[in-house]
């Protein structure tokens, strides 16, 4: 439960949501999540090919 996030990509498109430090925020919290659309259209963190990207380059040295 925090009020901060280094992940605001994952707020921005609904993955997660900031609870705060109220407890009592937290059973509404759940019900907004239970059932909501993922909005992960988006690649946030690249295509997933980054190993073999670097594999190329190292060889090409």
């Amino acid at each position: 439960m925090r009020n901060v996030t280094e992940w605001n990509e994952l707020v921005d498109c609904g993955a997660n949501l900031l609870a705060g430090n109220d407890i009592a925020d937290l059973p509404g919290m759940v019900a907004k999540m239970n059932g909501s659309k993922i909005g992960f259209e988006n690649s946030f963190y690249g295509d997933g090919n980054a190993a073999m990207k670097i594999a190329e380059i190292i060889e090409h040295l």
